[in-house]
């Protein structure tokens, strides 16, 4: 460290001749330049000098080139504090080179699997001026496409390994063929009935919520608006991208009712999962013994029961934050905060129009059990005669867990749970079992593909041309985000 300390600023008058030359070719060019952070102490120049050779050089077409391994192994050698370095070093980035970087100095790895924390490095460059918004811009849409990579090629995985899992014996698929072949379609058909109801209630139930936010749509665009998330719903990663795609098209439609647009939107779901845990509570109440009579089935009524504990936790919480008034007691960073605020706007509103919101709350409990029913038309259309109490009250089971965003749209978990459900509680032979699960959805994604047409004619009036769903993710998230600071 001494000798390169002895030896730099003869270096350093070397890089200064060299880029002089570069810099004028460049400019002639239109090309800018960017002095990547090094990955060692000794390499020139440090971070300690490369803010004077900028300076010095003061030439529009250099700049920094921030990387984020390499910065992470100065940090975790002592040389830097990385946040504090980005933040200071941002004004003159031009861009960046995202890795990570497992401790202390293994770089270069896929990012979120090291040490490096981009949550709190990425906002760095937007808190300065110039060209940061655009390199912080950039990071984040890169991180965020890096992160539903992630996410589907797991949800994948596990999909495929649980499909092979449950039906990859010979034997089990010679009883599906022969179930297939016996089965009564006109059952299937009453499915497809039951799922419109469910469709009906639910599109009833934002059409409510709508109206109590004064936002009123012509028939044609509600009903498009809600296929449209419908659809998007089952099969998006993580199974909110319909929510993030009806909520922008409406922000569109009623560029003067914003805010309460997206309130609408949240509390759509939430009174949704209100419902969901009042029929889960009500059929385990009544069920709980044959529910918990065998090992397996004991073993996913409890994941069950700590998603439903988790539930009620958060339901309660968001009572407390917000009729205590603490949202504005919560630091600025707190995860999910803008969401607990907008739940805590949609609170206060639809308790003041209590009648609207008991309709809506009915609405859902219709929807839900219309859902159970579309399970049930499948169990008969494969002769599966299971006593409609009984099954209805496995269906809280499979529909918690099977939501859970660890596969695609529930695909294989579906199966899977209802293999172990209904033949260990209702002496469904494994094959039908799996087999009223793939049905199911079959049905499901019947009755939900209008959306997908709907999707590709529909053009909202306030917006121009289609636009990525990073986007639209992100203006809803400024929005949710301009709310939190309003309240």
């Amino acid at each position: 460290m001494q000798k390169r300390e002895r030896i730099a600023p003869a270096y350093l008058q070397r890089v200064k001749d060299c880029l002089r030359r570069v810099i004028e070719h460049a400019a002639s060019k239109k090309v800018r330049i960017a002095l990547e952070s090094r990955r060692g102490y000794e390499e020139i120049p440090t971070e300690r000098e490369l803010p004077g050779l900028l300076e010095e050089m003061n030439s529009a077409p250099l700049g920094y080139w921030h990387d984020f391994g390499h910065s992470q192994i100065k940090e975790n050698l002592g040389f830097l504090d990385h946040a504090e370095w980005l933040r200071a070093i941002g004004p003159r980035a031009f861009g960046c080179h995202v890795q990570d970087c497992i401790w202390p100095a293994k770089d270069h790895e896929v990012p979120f699997t090291g040490d490096v924390n981009f949550e709190k490095l990425v906002p760095q460059p937007e808190q300065n001026g110039r060209c940061n918004s655009a390199v912080g811009a950039k990071v984040e849409g890169t991180l965020w496409r890096m992160k539903k990579i992630l996410v589907t090629i797991f949800q994948l995985s596990v999909t495929i390994g649980v499909l092979y899992w449950v039906y990859h014996d010979p034997a089990r698929r010679a009883q599906m063929v022969e179930a297939i072949r016996n089965a009564q379609y006109r059952w299937v058909l009453m499915g497809i009935l039951a799922y419109v109801v469910v469709e009906i209630a639910a599109a009833f139930r934002w059409h409510v919520l709508l109206r109590v936010q004064k936002i009123q749509l012509t028939l044609p665009r509600l009903s498009g608006l809600f296929f449209i998330g419908m659809f998007y719903n089952q099969f998006l990663p993580g199974g909110t991208g319909g929510d993030i795609i009806k909520s922008y098209y409406l922000l569109k439609e009623t560029p003067d009712k914003k805010a309460g647009a997206l309130l609408a939107v949240v509390f759509d779901r939430f009174i949704g999962l209100v419902a969901l845990v009042a029929i889960t509570a009500t059929l385990i109440g009544l069920r709980y013994d044959f529910l918990s009579q065998k090992p397996e089935t004991r073993s996913l009524l409890w994941l069950l029961l700590f998603l439903l504990g988790a539930s009620v936790i958060f339901l309660l919480g968001t009572f407390v934050i917000s009729g205590f008034k603490l949202l504005h007691s919560l630091p600025a960073r707190f995860p999910g905060r803008d969401r607990l605020i907008e739940i805590s706007a949609a609170y206060h509103l639809y308790a003041h129009h209590w009648r609207a919101t008991l309709v809506a709350f009915g609405a859902s409990l219709v929807a839900h059990l219309a859902t159970f029913a579309t399970f049930l038309c499948a169990a008969y259309a494969l002769a599966a005669p299971v006593p409609l109490l009984n099954f209805f009250a496995v269906m809280p089971v499979e529909r918690t867990i099977s939501a859970l965003p660890i596969s695609f749209a529930g695909i294989g978990l579906r199966e899977k749970i209802l293999q172990i459900m209904l033949n260990g509680l209702c002496g469904v032979p494994e094959a039908k079992a799996i087999l009223i699960g793939s049905l199911s959805f079959l049905i499901i994604l019947v009755c939900c593909l209008p959306g997908a047409i709907v999707y590709l004619f529909y053009k909202p009036s306030g917006a121009v041309a289609r636009v990525p769903l990073r986007e639209m993710e992100q203006e809803v998230v400024t929005l949710e985000h301009e709310i939190g600071e309003a309240e």
